[in-house]
């Protein structure tokens, strides 16, 4: 049974985790806003367009967007990408800094947790830690579906999550079992 593409767009958005990409949706909306008031579009499209990238691929469920959008908020911190129009900086040695681009790149590191984990070089007990507390996570957002609900998670393996994925099967073992 083929499902249509609309009904796959809104499961997918359903299930998001969006408080990960809480950041990239203002970034956005900053380099929207900063388009409109002083027009200086062209110097910002490579921001935009990287964000949107980085949108697409959060939407699609691939961890890249996490070390894409970390690296261009990075670039944006040290001006090499426009800044913001609204401009907060300060200077270290020879080196200028927008701080508003580096509080939006912390606050994007500490939602994505991940990325520190990854760079520093997780371990195999840390990556399983890290995997069950994605699967708690899903499995308190999923606490209210009925069986019927989390039986289409399990059924959509190429949409969903493996943690996903896990937690349904894991609420339904709890329902099989009262």
């Amino acid at each position: 049974m083929k499902k249509s593409a609309l009904k796959v767009f809104k499961f997918r958005l359903n299930n998001l985790d969006w408080n990960r990409a809480i950041i990239l949706l203002i970034s956005i909306g900053l380099s929207v806003l900063s388009c409109i008031i002083d027009g200086d579009i062209i110097y910002r499209l490579p921001f935009v367009f990287s964000s949107m990238l980085c949108l697409i691929l959060f939407y699609y469920g691939k961890k890249i967007w996490i070390y894409v959008f970390s690296a261009v908020l990075l670039l944006k911190v040290l001006y090499v990408l426009y800044p913001f129009y609204i401009i907060f900086s300060f200077q270290l040695f020879i080196i200028n800094f927008n701080g508003l681009a580096l509080i939006l790149l912390v606050i994007h590191l500490n939602l994505n947790e991940i990325l520190i984990k990854d760079l520093l070089g997780n371990s195999d007990k840390a990556r399983k830690d890290n995997f069950q507390s994605r699967v708690e996570r899903f499995e308190f957002k999923y606490r209210y579906k009925s069986k019927k609900q989390l039986n289409e998670v399990v059924d959509n393996k190429d949409v969903m999550a493996k943690e996903a994925i896990q937690a349904a099967s894991n609420l339904i073992d709890k329902f099989d079992r009262r």
